[in-house]
């Protein structure tokens, strides 16, 4: 019965706009399938596979990524010209930032006493902000973003 609702979902789209609690029991439900229908089998199985592929994407640092992106870029458009725009994480302002995928940042800067200083976070345990200061030299200074993924 549930694997039927989960399959209408599939091809309807309409799993798209589930929770990630929704569709870890959609794929549990998917899982759970008994008998020895063959088509019916494979609907579950494809739509497993579906569900395992959009969870992988949720659960990924790319949308935050994307996110301290926008957000440096957005800042970067409405601080004065005299202000650095940086991302600050945990007491540290960010020089340079890069994204490991699917789940890890690199961050680069310099810490509250002005040591360099390097930090590598996984996505769910970041805690940032973007700020824009005066400057702190004679050029003005935006976090910029390499590696894996360029802005």
């Amino acid at each position: 019965m549930y694997q039927e609702l989960v399959v209408k979902a599939i091809m309807e789209g309409s799993y798209r706009t589930k929770s990630v609690d929704d569709l870890s029991q959609c794929l549990i439900h998917c899982m759970d399938i008994q008998g020895s229908n063959p088509i019916a089998l494979h609907r579950a199985t494809h739509a497993a596979a579906i569900i395992r592929m959009e969870l992988s994407t949720r659960l990924a640092g790319l949308p935050t990524w994307v996110a301290l992106q926008r957000a440096v870029e957005d800042l970067a458009a409405q601080a004065p010209e005299d202000h650095d725009v940086l991302i600050q994480v945990r007491g540290v302002s960010v020089n340079s930032a890069r994204f490991i995928e699917p789940h890890t940042f690199v961050f680069e800067g310099v810490n509250q006493d002005g040591h360099p200083t390097g930090m590598v976070v996984h996505f769910s345990q970041l805690d940032a902000r973007v700020v824009y200061l005066p400057k702190r030299g004679p050029s003005r200074v935006i976090t910029g973003f390499a590696g894996g993924q360029e802005c």
